[in-house]
């Protein structure tokens, strides 16, 4: 895949993000005018981070980092019908250990919750409901898992757009949920239902397209073949990588469940952030593996320097404007967003003081999956394993040392400091092992990207200060919309006008990753120096 097409494809991931976020908040605003930022939310958000938890293991994260770059070693070195072959071994394993260790979990689930959420075994009545939930939605991570492995195999072809878009498949059988609460017995079982519903729906759209693109694969009898122990093999340190991970959210969770509120506070404040990361890390980084794989098993150093250094750019180029409207907008945009129903004054202020704190480490937390990728690109997944061990002992520190005088804030703090310690220890590391290609030009690119943030601020302020002053309020609207809506005009016209400014800036300042952006004869250049 030429670079080129590695831009095009990352911007059109970033394209259904869009969309499957917009539907996501729609889900967030009809939830939290329904249960607000109380324990029904905090119990659903517990019950749903736990399945979520496994899934960054046997879904996107330690499986298809080890799968990806096996896998076009297979279809490079031999043929596609013996990779798909290999794929079909692969898949049979997967569903036999899915269904063993889902029944071992739901039996298991008291003892689960009881050490993940221990500020909720005080409260009887809330640790059943969570023991409860958490046993309906755990068969979830079967259907994603498996929705996710095809995914992995299009992605392996180049084919990004129908696992990207399964998200809005969950978005939207989770807002029919959430709008047919009063059928269930609380909106929390209304949502939990929904979550394992539309993991269903997930897995049968991914089979469509496996399908259709002639990728689906038949079931054999489950046997660890030498290429599948290669995969066990590699998967191991990604399973502890994403497990350490996966442990330091885990251990985030258990420390918030002590404060009261603060899963809802956190999880509201984490959605915002995690927009900005979707939409550039995530999807650079979904692009950006097959791609480097396959550059680093026919030795294209060139293509491989060429990638890194303009991917890298472009996670830059959008992660560091992305805090700094965060920073400067994160009440007004909790207010516009949330604010309605049970989702209160206090709610707004404690969600964007945690949100604050998480927009310091967007840029890093973007850069990590870029970095990540870079090592299991060479197969080295023991590297970001050591790491992540480290910086999870630092957050946990760091997050107890704050959890008495800032309280859910605190762990947002942490958060984002252990994700700037864990950019610089891989860029330190990377650089050693020769596998990152970024020369001093990306400096310059910073410089330009920080100039022309703080201008857009500037002119965010102004005018944000200006349209505020013109409050127009409808006497046929509700009052919360009513709100909603003056609180909007404001927001939005500033943040479509700093746009503007930072885009103009940009090409004032003759970015190359605004130029590379925005020209694709320019691309077309760089493929042909590379190539």
């Amino acid at each position: 895949m030429s670079l080129s097409q590695v831009i095009k494809k990352a911007m059109r991931v970033s394209a259904i993000t869009i969309i499957s976020r917009f539907l996501g908040y729609i889900r967030d605003i009809i939830v939290a005018a329904q249960i607000g930022t109380g324990l029904l939310n905090d119990v659903f958000i517990a019950a749903f981070k736990i399945v979520n938890l496994f899934r960054a293991i046997f879904a996107e994260g330690a499986f298809s980092a080890a799968f990806i770059p096996i896998f076009l070693e297979v279809s490079t070195k031999k043929d596609k019908k013996s990779a798909m072959q290999f794929a079909a071994e692969v898949q049979s394993l997967l569903i036999v250990v899915l269904l063993i260790f889902t029944i071992i979990m739901i039996v298991i689930m008291p003892f689960v919750m009881l050490i993940t959420t221990p500020g909720f075994a005080k409260i009887p009545h809330a640790f059943d409901l969570i023991v409860h939930l958490g046993r309906i939605i755990f068969p979830y991570i079967i259907f994603i898992s498996l929705a996710a492995f095809y995914g992995t195999i299009m992605n392996s072809a180049g084919i990004f757009s129908p696992f990207a878009a399964t998200s809005i498949v969950l978005n939207i059988v989770m807002i029919i949920a959430a709008l047919s609460n009063k059928y269930a017995q609380t909106p929390a079982h209304a949502l939990t239902y929904g979550s394992l519903i539309a993991g269903v729906f997930e897995f049968l759209w991914m089979i469509y397209f496996a399908k259709k693109y002639n990728l689906l694969l038949p079931i054999y009898k489950p046997k660890v073949t030498i290429l599948v122990k290669k995969t066990i093999t590699k998967m191991i340190p990604s399973i502890v990588n994403f497990g350490v991970i996966q442990i330091n959210i885990l251990v985030s969770m258990m420390i918030a469940s002590l404060v009261t509120d603060g899963m809802s506070y956190i999880y509201y404040a984490d959605r915002i952030a995690q927009l900005p990361i979707a939409l550039i890390g995530t999807a650079i980084g979904t692009v950006v593996l097959p791609s480097l794989a396959k550059a680093f098993e026919l030795e294209q150093k060139k293509r491989i320097e060429a990638i890194t250094y303009h991917t890298f750019g472009m996670v830059l180029f959008f992660s560091i404007p992305s805090t700094f409207v965060i920073l400067y907008l994160s009440e007004d945009i909790i207010r516009s967003l949330f604010m309605r129903g049970y989702f209160t004054e206090l709610s707004v202020i404690n969600t964007a003081a945690a949100l604050t704190a998480l927009s310091i480490g967007v840029p890093a937390f973007s850069m990590n999956r870029l970095l990540i990728t870079i090592f299991y690109s060479h197969k080295d997944t023991h590297t970001p394993m050591k790491i992540s061990i480290i910086t999870m002992c630092v957050n946990i520190v760091i997050s107890l040392l704050l959890l008495h005088d800032m309280k859910h804030v605190g762990i947002c703090i942490a958060a984002a400091a252990t994700g700037w310690l864990n950019v610089i220890c891989f860029i330190v590391i990377l650089k050693r092992k020769r596998y990152l290609y970024v020369t001093s030009k990306i400096l310059k690119e910073i410089v330009k990207i920080l100039i022309s943030s703080c201008i857009m601020i500037c002119v965010m302020h102004h005018t944000y200060k200006i349209t505020e002053t013109f409050r127009i309020e409808s006497t046929f609207l509700p009052h919360d919309i009513n709100c909603t809506l003056i609180s909007m005009i404001p927001l939005c016209c500033s943040m479509i006008l700093g746009l503007l400014v930072y885009i103009l800036t940009n090409y004032l300042f003759n970015s190359e990753t605004y130029n590379l952006l925005l020209h694709h004869k320019k691309l077309d250049h760089i493929d042909d120096q590379y190539d």
